[in-house]
């Protein structure tokens, strides 16, 4: 029996069913599946949707780019954003699966916390966390959110990113203090991120979280862009500096083992610089 169906009875209407919201899907799928062109009065009658009403789907997705419309026939395709979405979603599944035993090495090689995160509007989200078996654990946890500037994953996602994409994260979301130790100016945050490009590697020092150092590196994709960190944390007496860099230099090889596995070829885990 599937979800919306009564035993004995057709489907039945879900208060949370929007129909528009249906009808836009319908259009989209229809698309997909048909690899080629189709005007107004074909899509019309394929879908069942009186021409006005679908014009006016067709206008509002061909605005945001989820279709394009030939201007030699009227005729409608699907758009690149579409395309630009799927890649992201295929980027951010393969990732995590990719990363895993990577993360689980690490975490067996220096029995401290590994954490997988991704960069989604301003915030970093962890989508993996694997916990220390000893003491002392972090607060962070699947699906958390924090902010780039404060921590090594951000940091590190920061430094291989566009200047403007990094000025435009400040804008919405600030510099705001976690800790004593947090970077709270912009010139600052700009020479740390081009230490980090520099030794191939970011570091939170007691930045995001009282008592806690995090050694991050950027995950990037076929386009060399950072779609994820991995990092380890753990209290700040057991990552002296020579730890620190022998943490860095693990994290460095196993981000680059990963971002191979996910279409990047330049040989990222040689140190720059």
């Amino acid at each position: 029996m599937r979800v919306g169906e009564t035993e004995g009875s057709g489907p039945v209407q879900s208060d949370y069913h929007i129909a528009a919201v249906d009808k836009v899907l319908d259009i989209l799928e229809f698309l997909g599946r048909n690899h080629q062109e189709f005007g107004l009065p074909e899509l019309s009658r394929a879908l069942r949707i009186p021409k006005a009403t679908l014009f006016r789907y067709l206008y509002t997705l061909e605005r945001r780019n989820y279709v394009r419309k030939n201007p030699e026939n009227d005729k409608y395709a699907l758009g690149l954003k579409i395309l630009e979405l799927s890649s992201n979603a295929l980027d951010n599944l393969s990732v995590h699966e990719v990363a895993l035993p990577y993360m689980r090495e690490l975490q067996s090689r220096f029995e401290e916390t590994v954490n997988l995160a991704v960069l989604e509007g301003d915030e970093v989200v962890y989508i993996e966390i694997l916990e220390s078996p000893r003491a002392f654990k972090m607060s962070s946890h699947v699906g958390g959110r924090e902010l780039p500037h404060s921590t090594s994953l951000g940091k590190a996602m920061l430094a291989f990113l566009p200047e403007e994409a990094v000025k435009r994260l400040i804008k919405a979301k600030g510099l705001p203090r976690r800790t004593p130790h947090t970077i709270c100016t912009e010139a600052q945050l700009w020479e740390e991120l081009a230490a980090i490009r520099q030794r191939g590697y970011s570091i939170d020092d007691e930045e995001n979280e009282i008592g806690a150092r995090c050694v991050g590196v950027p995950i990037l994709d076929r386009r060399g862009r950072p779609i994820a960190a991995i990092s380890l944390s753990g209290p700040a007496f057991r990552f002296s500096p020579v730890e620190v860099e022998i943490m860095g230099d693990a994290l460095r090889e196993a981000a680059a083992r990963i971002s191979e596995r996910i279409g990047f070829t330049a040989h990222y885990s040689q140190k720059t610089g």
